[in-house]
C-alpha cells in the first residue's frame, strides 16, 4: 500500500512538473505611452520555436510581427503604437493556442506593470483571462471571466465563431468571436487567433491564350482557392510561343480560288432564275385564257356582238381561238340564248 501511494505521488510530481515547463506565459503592462517604444516578453513551451504577435485595435489589426524564442524559450519582441485606446495584444507560440491580454495607449503616461501574466498549456487548454485586484477599505476582490484559478465565474461566456481563416504568411489563423452572454459590454465581437502549420496552396488556373503576334508569349490567369497569401507553388502564368507565318511565293498550288470556284454557284442560280421567268411569261402568253370568269358573262357578251352584227359563225371561232372555253360551254350558252329568246318571242 505505501509503495503504491509513493508511485502515485511520483505520477503526480512528473505530471505537474510537464504542465509547468509546458505553459507559455506573456508579461506586458496595463497600458502604455503613446509613440513610445513598447516592449512585450514572454516565454513558450519550447526554444527555438516561432511566435506571433499581433495588436487589435477597434478589430483592426495595427501591428503585426514574427519572432524566434531563444534556446531558453524566451522571446521578446518591440513595437510602437499610434493610437491612443484600448488594444489588444496576442501572442500564439508555435502548436498552442493564441493568448489574447488587452492593454491601455495614452499619452503622458509612463508603463504600469500587470498583475498578472496569461498563460496556455501545450496540452491544448484555453488560456486564462488576466485576474485583476483592488483594495478598499482594507479589503480585496477578485473576478475572473472564465473557470479556473479559483476564482469565482461572474459570467460565463457563450460564444459563437466564424472558421478559422487559411494560414497565412505569418503562420496565424484568425477567426471573429461573438459573446452572445455579452459579459463584456465594450468587447461583445473580438477576434481570436491560434499558431498553425504553413497553408495548403490549391492553384486553379485558365486556358492558355492565344500567341500574341509579335511579342511571342502565351498567358494564363492562376487562382488559389485556399487563399493562402504565399505563392510558392503557384505555376507559371506565362510562356513563349512562336506564331506560324507563311512565306509569301511559296503557297501550294491551288490554294488560291479562281474566279469560277469563288462566284460559280452564283451564276447557276441567275441561269436558274432566268429560265424559270421565260417558263413562266411563255405559258402566260400562250396559254388561253378565259376571258369571262361565269356563265353569265360569257352569254352577255355574246349579245353584245350580236348586237354589234357580228355573226354566230365568227362568235364561235373566237371564242374558241382566245379564251379557255370548251365547245360544250359555248354551244350551251348559245342555247340557252337561243331558248329564251324563244320564250320572249312566241311563234304566232
Amino acid at each position: 500500500m505505501k509503495f503504491n501511494n509513493f508511485l502515485f505521488f511520483i505520477i503526480i510530481i512528473i505530471f505537474g512538473t510537464f504542465f509547468v515547463l509546458a505553459e507559455t506565459t506573456v508579461n506586458s503592462a496595463a497600458s502604455y505611452p503613446v509613440n513610445e517604444d513598447i516592449t512585450v516578453t514572454g516565454s513558450c513551451s519550447e526554444p527555438n520555436i516561432g511566435v506571433g504577435v499581433q495588436v487589435i485595435y477597434n478589430f483592426n489589426k495595427v501591428w503585426l510581427g514574427q519572432v524566434t524564442a531563444d534556446e531558453n524559450s524566451v522571446y521578446s519582441v518591440t513595437f510602437k503604437l499610434t493610437k491612443e485606446g484600448k488594444h489588444q495584444l496576442m501572442v500564439a507560440c508555435k502548436g498552442d493556442k493564441a493568448i489574447i491580454k488587452e492593454f491601455d495607449v495614452t499619452s503622458g503616461t509612463t508603463p504600469t506593470s500587470s498583475s498578472s501574466s496569461s498563460s496556455s498549456s501545450s496540452g491544448g487548454s484555453s488560456s486564462s483571462s488576466s485576474s485583476s485586484s483592488s483594495s478598499s477599505g482594507g479589503g480585496s476582490s477578485s473576478s475572473s471571466s472564465g473557470g479556473g484559478g479559483g476564482g469565482i465565474p461572474l459570467c460565463r461566456a457563450n460564444l459563437t465563431c466564424s472558421a478559422w481563416t487559411f494560414c497565412g504568411q505569418d503562420l496565424i489563423q484568425s477567426r471573429s468571436c461573438t459573446d452572445l452572454k455579452k459579459c463584456k459590454k465594450n468587447n461583445i465581437t473580438f477576434t481570436e487567433t491560434k499558431a498553425c502549420i504553413p497553408c495548403s496552396e490549391s492553384w486553379v488556373c485558365t486556358e492558355w491564350s492565344e500567341c500574341v503576334p509579335g511579342a511571342g508569349i502565351q498567358v494564363r490567369t492562376c487562382t488559389d482557392q485556399h487563399y493562402c497569401q504565399t505563392e510558392v507553388q503557384k505555376p507559371v502564368e506565362q510562356r513563349s510561343c512562336e506564331v506560324a507565318s507563311i512565306t509569301p511565293g511559296l503557297q501550294e498550288p491551288g490554294v488560291t480560288e479562281s474566279f469560277w470556284d469563288q462566284y460559280g454557284i452564283y451564276f447557276w442560280i441567275l441561269l436558274i432564275l432566268i429560265i424559270l421567268a421565260l417558263i413562266v411569261f411563255l405559258v402566260m402568253y400562250f396559254w388561253p385564257h378565259k376571258k369571262f370568269f361565269h356563265h353569265h358573262e360569257l352569254k352577255r357578251w355574246i349579245r353584245k356582238e350580236r348586237a354589234a352584227g357580228t355573226p354566230d359563225v365568227h362568235i364561235r371561232q373566237i371564242l374558241a381561238d382566245q379564251t379557255g372555253w370548251s365547245q360544250e360551254e359555248i354551244s350551251r350558252a348559245f342555247s340557252e340564248l337561243e331558248g329564251k329568246s324563244q320564250t320572249q318571242n312566241p311563234v304566232q
